[in-house]
């Protein structure tokens, strides 16, 4: 007898001691027999809920056990047979990129991949089972890795720049083999992991070693050069205070190089906090323009503000954020414009608001320069930190490119970004833009 049908005869027991004790209750008169009676048919019908809901939660427990066993025995049934369907069920939530090919990597076609193989090789993942190793990756190093198919991973760099450990193994189930004349055929399953961060942040600590060791070794040259020449004894006053303008000069650019190294690493990790207030957006252009103006005008060249942000600026808008971070980033591209910008040219502010609905509207800053503009394969890490690609662009952050990165973490942290392209006639247009509405008098 199971457990449930143990439950229904002692019920059926309960119920039938209830009735009786019921029909005494008619037939007895003693006061305290009845109250006896009472409290036995209370407890009964108190048993009888309780007894029934243990039956029901064990009998849901037993069938959800029933429905997990059976589900297994489909699962290793499927198994067996291997269907692609069941193999996704293995390799879906695996990190690494998993393409399971029937046959040669020549001849044979992707029986399965797996969600994170086809992001990496920016495939459809519906697209890829059926197909070639050639057509389901598009990638001539994939399939001279599966022709090997030694199981030594190597590092395959695709077409966008993604770089990825590859390794391939055969597989000797019937499944996956096929026959080729009298010659049987292995299947063949690859491995896919995305190294393309790893090696970005190599290649990051590889260009801050190479800058760092060689942009501070020109100061320090330089100072230790000129602190023995006074050291020496120099007769000629003049000449003399002009080494130690020089010395100090050298000990300021090193401390500069220092103070921004800290500055980035302060902002990356959000140790600095930023204040964000409501002011005028017009207070911020002019602050910048009054700013730079000394050192365009020695570079001879003009700050002009455009049509269309004087007729913005007549509005009186407002705008929130940390204003001297703002004005460091709007400086910033100010001075990388002039370091570029020939003579007698002219640099153009634009300022100016996209967006129709008020909670989703954003201010648009532009720092357009008449410059050689920036060239294409330095644009997407123009804001790298310690980039230094265009040299001419860095001048003013004394070659550890930490200005531009400082100005994208900036930017970032109001909720913002910052890009660059160049115009249509010459020239390069740094622009950033943030949300003109957001949240005031905080703390980030």
């Amino acid at each position: 007898m199971n457990g449930q049908s143990q439950s229904k005869y002692l019920l059926l027991v309960i119920l039938c001691f209830v009735s009786i004790g019921l029909g005494s209750i008619f037939f007895t008169g003693d006061p305290a027999l009845k109250l006896l009676i009472l409290l036995i048919v209370a407890t009964a019908f108190a048993i009888i809920p309780i007894r029934y809901l243990r039956s029901e939660s064990r009998g849901m427990t037993d069938s959800k056990l029933e429905r997990e066993q059976i589900e297994a025995l489909e699962y290793l049934f499927d198994l067996e047979t291997l269907t692609p369907v069941v193999f996704l069920k293995l390799i879906e939530p695996m990190h690494e990129g998993i393409i399971v090919v029937r046959g040669s990597a020549d001849a044979g076609e992707v029986f399965v991949a797996n969600s994170a193989a086809a992001q990496m090789l920016d495939r459809e993942q519906s697209q890829m089972s059926g197909s070639s190793l050639i057509r389901a990756s598009l990638d001539a190093s994939l399939l001279e890795v599966a022709r090997r198919a030694d199981s030594i991973p190597e590092e395959v760099t695709l077409p966008g720049g993604r770089i990825l450990n590859v390794s391939c193994t055969a597989l000797s189930h019937p499944n996956f083999m096929t026959h080729k004349s009298d010659e049987v055929v292995e299947g063949l399953i690859l491995s896919l992991q995305d190294l393309t961060d790893q090696r970005i942040a190599e290649r990051s600590r590889s260009e801050l070693i190479a800058n760092v060791s060689h942009d501070l070794r020109t100061p320090i040259t330089a100072g230790r050069l000129l602190a023995e020449t006074i050291e020496a004894g120099v007769s000629d006053e003049k000449l003399r205070k002009k080494f130690h303008r020089s010395l100090l000069g050298e000990l300021n650019r090193l401390s500069r190089m220092v103070e921004r190294l800290v500055k980035l690493s302060r902002i990356e990790s959000h140790e600095d906090e930023f204040t964000m207030l409501k002011f005028p957006i017009e207070e911020l252009v002019v602050t910048v323009v009054d700013n730079m103006s000394t050192i365009s005008s020695a570079s001879e060249i003009s700050l002009l503000q455009s049509e269309d942000t004087e007729m913005f600026l007549a509005n009186d808008p407002e705008m929130a954020g940390d204003f001297d971070r703002l004005v460091e980033v709007f400086a910033n591209l100010i001075d990388n414009a002039i370091s570029v910008s020939p003579k007698n040219s002219t640099i153009v502010i634009n300022v100016f608001s996209v967006g129709e609905i008020d909670s989703q509207r954003e201010v648009v800053f532009e720092v357009i320069d008449q410059g050689p503009g920036v060239p294409p394969a330095d644009r997407t890490r123009i804001f790298e930190r310690f980039y230094t690609g265009d040299a001419s662009r860095n001048s003013q952050n004394e070659g550890l490119g930490l200005g531009l990165s400082i100005a994208r973490h900036i930017v970032q942290r109001h909720g913002g970004e910052i890009s660059v392209r160049n115009g249509v006639s010459g020239g390069a247009i740094f622009t950033f833009r943030l949300p003109q509405n957001a949240s005031s008098a905080k703390t980030v």
